[in-house]
């Protein structure tokens, strides 16, 4: 019994060492990509931004979203930067709120001024609904101004989906 029991220790030492490190290693490398991308060493950045992604860290995804969105040492892709920038937009509310605007207001622009299928007056509102939710005065007149553009029923539409998302992120904030 007693070495079973000194087995199962030495494994759980193991393991949970190599779960620490591995969250380290992983905090390390964004911070490492972050940098990259302040410096505006961009090649740099979309190399290791690209690494960090499939984990689905939402900061990463939203640095290589912009990356793609301005072309930044690589091809412009417009619907690679909204995929990105959206699930972003999605994912950081709770546990980055600054970076979530950013990327909440990029949606704003890329909806209401972009070009081709991602154009969306009512996507654009509903983000912008999002954002002056969180008393943000940037937004108000763009309200306005999208207003303007939409139907009644298309505002009243655009209203609830947000609304929906702010009780969601308002739900998954109280969950944590």
């Amino acid at each position: 019994m007693n070495r079973i029991f000194k087995i199962l220790y030495i494994c759980t030492f193991i393991f949970y060492t190599n779960i620490c490190y591995s969250a380290d290693m992983a905090g390390y490398l964004l911070d490492q990509a972050i940098k990259q991308y302040n410096d505006k060493n961009y090649g740099e950045a979309y190399t290791a931004l690209n690494n960090i992604a499939p984990t689905g860290n939402p900061v990463a995804i939203y640095l290589l979203g912009t990356i793609y969105l301005n072309g930044y040492g690589i091809e412009k892709n417009i619907q690679v930067a909204h995929d990105m920038i959206l699930f972003a937009a999605e994912n950081l509310p709770n546990t980055n709120k600054e970076l979530a605007e950013d990327a909440q207001m990029l949606l704003i622009d890329m909806y209401a001024n972009s070009e081709g299928p991602i154009k969306n007056y009512i996507q654009a509102y509903k983000w912008a609904y999002i954002v002056n939710s969180t008393n943000n005065n940037l937004t108000a007149s763009i309200l306005i101004k999208l207003a303007n553009t939409l139907s009644d029923e298309e505002i009243s539409l655009a209203s609830n989906k947000a609304k929906e998302f702010i009780k969601r992120i308002k739900k998954n904030k109280n969950e944590d």
